[in-house]
């Protein structure tokens, strides 16, 4: 046991040690400029750059002009700028600059990596002049500052045998500046290695807290008592927090926490980490400590927790070497206590007591790493990881010296048995007696549930029959509130009507059913009065505004003595008015019709025939009669007659339609034929009736109309391929979207025609570092439209390439006189047709973009604001009075946005609101997406026009173009 004992404690020590000593190797610098000499395998091991590197401060030096500086600092990279001394003066620890070096490596074939662990507050990394690694956004100030955790390595392919690595740094947001850790280079595969290698560690430690913590947590809930597992499993969920921010920092990969958020989310696991082990040191010897330390030390820890709610990043960061002291003191304290109540007699209390120590030397070590006084690793998780193990062992022995205990106790347990057992036997006789008796009352409750269920079952089926009976009733029964709403419906209610029971919870209201209004204010009179209505005969209309004919009853439902609402029945007899009608019609058309008109049996012999009928054909009647109804043909279906109107006939349904008459001895007639089924008194069909019209005359002319409509769409479809090649040819001589990826990267078009062809275009040419762009807007649209933007390219061309230097109201000018000389229709007066445009000159090198218009504003972004430049009031065309065009001209600095569209844009009506969209709205959609990418843009643009014109018309041709102009395009 006693070797047992040393062994745990030299291995716990041994391991911390080893830790300890490890250090990353440094490799000599010389005034910025670091050589690597390579092995005989052509391999070098990861070096810290940790010597002197050139340093510019508070200047951020372009990489193609830093190697010619001579005005540079050497400063050391294995500390911050704040703690190193240039001309016996500190650095501020707020500020920024560049830092150079340049490396010379014995391979350029190799690929290299470059780790530049973590840099206070923002960085970007060039390396060869290449932007290879952004953290954040550095800037000369705070407000423009953006701080960043970005620690992923940076793959380098050299070019040469050397390598020149430019970081600019600014430094806002933390209480040090510059490099927290030394950059590592090496190849590209070592780098790697060594980060996997890093992460695996950071996730064993993770791992093993998080298990060790949800451990000890599950064990407080068993031994509540023992409140020094909650303690130690809370500090151990608190440390695992550490490593996913810490080292490698996983979570960084995977979300996006802020630059202060993870700061918090440091601090707070290391204070609620110490303030976890505090408490359970106390509560694991409570008798040892003072209770009014213990409060202090909770407020003090208190204070510490909210401290990165309450002040920024700056402030609770330099409030952690007053927390580092305290923590020495404290710990101190409490050892000197420990020592001096124990003795430390126990091995479990020296075990503690060493492990303590070791956590103190920890925390000194990483709050001097911290401040890069040394540049050893961190070493609070691996202490606290090994304090966890003993902390494991020493349960495990507590748990070996309960387990015996249990064992003694289990033989008690079996002595005692045997004398309960006994007493058991006695309970278990009066167990079963009033067993027996609760069985009993349990089958008594069965049988009546078993009643109360059957009753309900029959209640249940009662309802289901009486509603199968109201749905499948013949007559309509309903049920409405007092202003006609209908609440309830039977099927037969749905199936005459034509409404759905959907419509019902949407609303359907009785008395808007009524068709003749005296009919309405007769049963609302009756019903207002309290009369019972019966029988009555009204006409109402269903779904398809169609009239049926019903005999409504209805009656009040009063509540309370006020009118609740009616329930009626209504009964269709459509079908005996219809006939009462058809009837009185038939004997009028018999009589006294002008129409032809005849009838046949149910077997289609003709049994009748009208002397107008006979007149029309020609016929006698014995010609006529008894003849087949088969010689009536349908002339779209020549079939027998089951194929076309017969089928309806039968089937009680009326039908209406031309159909071809022809006997063997006459010529082909045409008559438009309403044929209807005539009912008995049993409702059975006994004949059929069919009034003729001839129309032999209009349906020739309607063959002949057919023939000329056929002739229009063939002419229709020649004119729409015409205007198809035409818009090919216009897109030909115009600028090409391909034309755009040249010179920008970022833009938009939003190209909208109203017909096929379009009179909007927008042009781009390019002559030394200018490039003109211009959005226009001709006369009109489709081909006349087309034809001015032909015109108008052509012109511009022509400009463009016999005097390229031109200012853009120049330009404007010339475009203006050459269009009224080709328009002119005599030699005094000249068309008023013309173009409107919007033209931009961007100068690349001066960073400018130079800006004149005809009737076509610009809106212009330079360096996130917003700008509307108005146009002059006046087309390129004849005008009433000419003038100069004005010009603009707008500078940036970064980058701008460009604007430009034609007014169908603007002059597009709302489908809601009957308005156009105008200028003033869309400069505020503007103001809301121009920080966003140029494509999401475009769609937040094209979707806003969509729902703002819905179903209403375009109304001129839509054109838009969007460009971010930038140094980099």
């Amino acid at each position: 046991m006693i070797r047992n004992k040393r062994f745990v404690f030299c291995f716990i020590w041994v391991f911390f040690l080893s830790v300890l000593n490890a250090s990353a190797t440094t490799p000599t610098f010389g005034n910025g400029i670091i050589y690597f000499k390579s092995d005989s395998s052509n391999r070098f091991k990861n070096l810290s750059l940790n010597g002197e590197w050139r340093f510019f401060r508070n200047e951020f030096v372009h990489p193609d002009s830093v190697v010619l500086r001579k005005d540079y600092q050497l400063v050391s990279a294995s500390e911050f700028w704040n703690k190193q001394k240039i001309d016996d003066h500190y650095y501020p620890s707020q500020g920024f600059g560049t830092f150079y070096l340049q490396i010379v490596i014995p391979n350029s074939s190799n690929w290299y990596g470059l780790e530049l662990n973590e840099i206070m507050s923002a960085a970007e990394c060039y390396v060869d002049g290449k932007l290879l690694l952004k953290a954040g956004k550095p800037a000369s100030n705070a407000r423009e500052e953006v701080p960043e955790f970005k620690t992923s390595p940076i793959l380098i392919i050299p070019q040469s045998d050397t390598l020149d690595i430019v970081i600019h740094v600014s430094n806002f947001n933390h209480p040090n500046g510059g490099f927290f850790k030394s950059p590592m280079f090496g190849r590209f595969d070592t780098i790697m290695r060594s980060r996997l290698w890093t992460i695996l560690i950071d996730m064993f430690l993770f791992a093993s807290l998080i298990m060790i913590g949800v451990y000890h947590i599950y064990m407080f809930f068993i031994y509540r008592e023992n409140k020094f597992f909650f303690w130690f499993g809370f500090m151990s969920l608190a440390y695992a927090i550490r490593p996913l921010f810490s080292g490698a920092e996983l979570l960084v990969y995977f979300f996006t926490p802020s630059w202060k958020t993870i700061f918090s989310i440091r601090f707070l696991s290391l204070y609620l980490a110490s303030f976890s082990f505090i408490m359970y040191f106390y509560t694991f010897k409570a008798t040892f400590f003072s209770r009014k330390l213990l409060y202090i030390v909770q407020l003090i820890f208190l204070f510490l927790i909210l401290s990165p709610f309450l002040f920024n990043t700056a402030t609770f960061i330099s409030f952690l070497p007053y927390f580092m002291v305290f923590m020495f003191i404290l710990f101190s304290y409490l050892l000197y206590v420990y020592f001096k109540k124990s003795k430390l007699k126990d091995f479990q209390d020296r075990i503690i007591f060493a492990i303590v120590i070791m956590v103190v030397v920890a925390a000194i070590n990483d709050y001097a790493v911290n401040q890069t006084y040394v540049s050893h690793s961190y070493l609070i998780p691996y202490a606290i990881l090994v304090f966890f193990i003993a902390q494991a062992d020493i349960i495990g022995r507590n748990l070996r010296l309960a387990l015996k205990n249990v064992q003694e106790f289990k033989t008690k347990l079996e002595n005692q048995n045997l004398y309960l057992e006994e007493l058991v036997e006695k309970r278990h006789k009066s167990i079963v007696d009033g067993y027996n008796q609760i069985v009993k009352a349990n089958e008594d409750l069965e049988s009546k549930k078993n009643i109360i269920q059957r009753q309900r079952k029959l209640v249940q089926t009662q309802r289901e029959k009486l509603k199968n009976t109201i749905d499948f009733m013949p007559e309509m029964l309903f049920e409405c509130s007092q202003n006609g709403r209908l609440i309830m419906a039977n099927i037969k209610f749905y199936q005459i009507t034509g409404y759905s029971k959907e419509q019902l919870k949407e609303g359907i209201n009785i008395f808007n059913l009524f068709v003749l209004d005296e009919e309405l204010q007769k049963l609302k009179y009756d019903l207002i009065h309290y009369k019972e209505i019966r029988n009555q005969v009204v006409s109402i209309k269903d779904f398809r505004n169609n009239v049926i004919h019903i005999s409504i009853s209805m009656s009040v439902l009063v509540e309370g003595g006020f009118t609740k609402g009616y329930r009626g029945v209504m009964i269709d007899i459509t079908g005996q008015e219809v006939l009462r009608k058809k009837m009185l019609k038939l004997q009028m058309a018999l009589e006294q019709s002008m129409n032809a008109v005849i009838m046949f049996d149910l077997s289609g012999k003709i049994e009748f025939a009208n002397a107008q009928f006979l007149k029309i054909v020609n016929l006698s009647k014995n010609d006529v009669l008894h003849k087949d109804i088969s010689q009536f043909r349908n002339p779209l279906n020549n079939a027998d007659k089951e194929s076309s109107y017969w089928n309806y006939l039968i089937r009680g349904k009326m039908w209406s339609g031309n159909i071809e008459f022809q006997l063997e001895s006459m010529n082909k007639m045409y008559f438009h034929t309403t044929m209807s089924p005539l009912y008995g008194q049993e409702e059975q069909i006994e004949a059929f009736l069919a009034i003729m019209e001839d129309v032999s005359e209009t349906i020739e002319n309607e063959n002949a109309r057919l023939e000329l409509l056929k002739n229009l769409t063939i002419r229709e479809k020649e004119i729409t391929q015409s205007m198809n090649y035409a818009r090919v040819l216009q897109n030909a001589i115009m600028s090409s979207k391909e034309s755009l990826d040249v010179y920008f990267r970022h833009y938009f078009i939003i190209n909208k025609p109203l017909d096929i062809i379009s009179g909007d275009f927008y042009y781009l040419r390019s002559y030394g570092s200018k490039i003109i762009l211009a959005v226009a807007d001709s006369t009109g649209h489709g081909t006349p439209g087309a034809i001015m933007s032909v015109l108008g390219v052509s012109l511009f061309n022509e400009i463009i390439l016999q005097t390229p230097e031109l200012e853009a109201n120049e330009v404007l000018k010339q475009l203006r006189n050459k269009i009224i000389s080709i328009l002119a229709n005599d030699k005094n007066k000249a068309l008023r047709d013309g173009i409107d445009m919007a033209l931009c000159i961007i100068d690349k090198e001066n960073k400018s973009v130079q800006y004149s218009g005809a009737n076509r504003p610009l809106i212009i972004v330079p360096d996130n604001e917003v700008k509307l430049i108005k146009p002059n009031k006046q087309a390129l065309g004849a005008n009433y009075a000419l003038s100069d065009f004005d010009k603009h001209c707008v500078y940036y600095k970064e980058s701008c946005i460009i604007y430009l569209f034609s007014d169908g844009i603007t002059d597009q009506f709302s489908a809601e609101s009957g308005k156009k969209f105008g200028r003033n709205r869309l400069i505020e959609m503007i103001n809301m997406v121009y920080k966003l990418e140029v494509n999401i843009q475009e769609y937040e643009i094209k979707n806003t026009l969509e729902l703002w014109q819905g179903t209403e018309k375009q109304v001129d041709d839509m054109l838009m173009v969007g460009i971010e102009v930038s140094s980099s395009f």
